[in-house]
């Protein structure tokens, strides 16, 4: 099965079954008979609204007076006789699991259900779907992909482990009520939501709650959120991928000239770098680059240097490496971890200019650990992992069973940062660890 045809069974068949959703049941009576009436909801089929109310498919066919085709806010009405008396609301339910010895694992991420399920509610032909869905939900799809791989392992190892999705949509509103709901308050870690401003939100909310793990799984940005206890920051912000940088530069050339090269909008993380550099009793030349044409800065190169970009603006990285790869002095050029999602570098340039990054999360089959998540993805999937595959793989690993994949480091203010990052250099055309 395809990544897509993966992503498109999690979107319309599984990951949403736990989603949050108002109540939509009211009882009714016809003829003598008592109902439930259900709103089906995006991603529901009948088999899984047969087990919600212990009735079979036909049951439910017949009562309705239908086919087998269902379509979004669809109204259905559950013969009430063979619903199980003891059913429970989901509150109920998350109560009661409570007492449970488990670990409750709640994600924020964009599916964009609504998106996804009205695109395919016309297909009369399903073998189409295969090539279509909502690109904008590559990310959380990618990333709860990782997400349940961990988790099933964990399951096979006796963790007692329940996931609930919730659909933000990259939706502030809709991301408030999720959070001022309360339906969060029984959940032992919470992942996302993963734009910073959502997150901050469910910061004011449990940021200082111990009973809880709170993971900012993307954002780089902490201003905000420094304050808050129970927050862990996965990925780096600049300043602390910039300390990184120069432990690695100071170490391996100590004895090597060092230039610092920035656009007008970085002059904050330049002068930065220049302390971090000068506490190393390191001598640095900082140049602030107005035109980054090959002209302009060749002036500032010698024979040899290394060269330290801080930068995370992406035309300014892409043509100030393209002025330098066609110069003849001989560059080692350090950057920050987002160059590696620049599509457009050139992937030789990256090699002759030995670039180096700071990656908090890379797979690159180099160790059992990701030996062990290859053989469990293939063995599922039989097909590439996504994008943030990996990431949701780890970071429930992490906090459910080994707590050793992130080094993070407790903020007096409050929050708990990552600080592990190790340094990556392209060589034969891929990105492997440097010495």
């Amino acid at each position: 099965m395809g990544m897509i045809k993966i992503i498109l069974f999690l979107l319309l068949n599984f990951c949403f079954l736990s989603s949050y959703s108002q109540e939509k049941t009211d009882t009714v009576k016809f003829n003598n008979s008592l109902f439930i009436k259900h709103i089906v909801d995006a991603g529901e089929s009948l088999k899984i609204i047969s087990k919600k109310y212990n009735v079979t498919v036909s049951q439910i066919l017949e009562a309705n007076e239908m086919d087998r085709n269902l379509y979004y806010n669809q109204t259905l009405y559950i013969p009430i006789n063979n619903v199980k008396r003891n059913l429970k609301s989901r509150k109920q339910f998350l109560e009661t699991e409570q007492n449970k010895n488990i670990t409750n694992i709640a994600l924020l991420l964009p599916y964009y259900i609504t998106k996804n399920d009205t695109m395919f509610n016309n297909f009369e032909d399903t073998s189409v779907i295969s090539s279509l869905y909502f690109k904008a939900s590559d990310v959380a799809l990618s990333f709860h992909i990782g997400v349940q791989l961990a988790i099933d392992s964990l399951r096979n190892l006796g963790k007692n482990i329940v996931l609930h999705t919730f659909d933000t949509n990259r939706d502030s509103v809709k991301t408030q009520k999720i959070i001022n709901s309360n339906i969060l308050k029984n959940m032992d870690i919470i992942i996302g939501p993963l734009h910073a401003n959502n997150f901050r939100v469910l910061c004011k909310k449990y940021g200082n709650d111990k009973s809880k793990v709170l993971v900012n799984p993307l954002s780089r940005k902490t201003n905000k959120i420094k304050k808050y206890n129970s927050v862990y920051q996965i990925s780096i912000n600049n300043k602390e991928q910039s300390k990184i940088i120069v432990n690695h530069i100071v170490k391996n050339y100590k004895n090597k000239r060092v230039i610092v090269l920035f656009n007008d909008k970085e002059e904050e993380i330049a002068g930065y770098v220049k302390h971090l550099f000068r506490m190393q009793k390191k001598t640095v030349n900082l140049f602030k680059i107005k035109y980054a044409n090959v002209d302009s800065i060749r002036s500032l190169f010698n024979e040899f240097q290394v060269v330290f970009i801080p930068s995370i603006n992406k035309p300014f990285v892409s043509k100030l490496l393209s002025s330098i790869g066609i110069m003849d002095s001989v560059s080692v050029v350090y950057g920050l971890d987002s160059w590696k999602q620049y599509e457009n570098l050139d992937i030789d340039n990256l090699m002759e200019l030995d670039v180096h990054l700071p990656i908090s999360n890379f797979y690159n089959n180099q160790n059992n650990y990701e030996k062990s998540f290859l053989n469990l993805f293939e063995k599922k999937y039989n097909t590439n992992q996504g994008k943030y595959t990996f990431l949701g793989y780890n970071i429930v690993m992490h906090f459910c069973l080994t707590k050793n994949i992130f080094s993070f480091k407790k903020h007096n203010l409050g929050i708990n940062e990552n600080i592990s990052a190790p340094i990556f250099h392209y060589l034969d055309y891929r990105l492997i660890k440097a010495d």
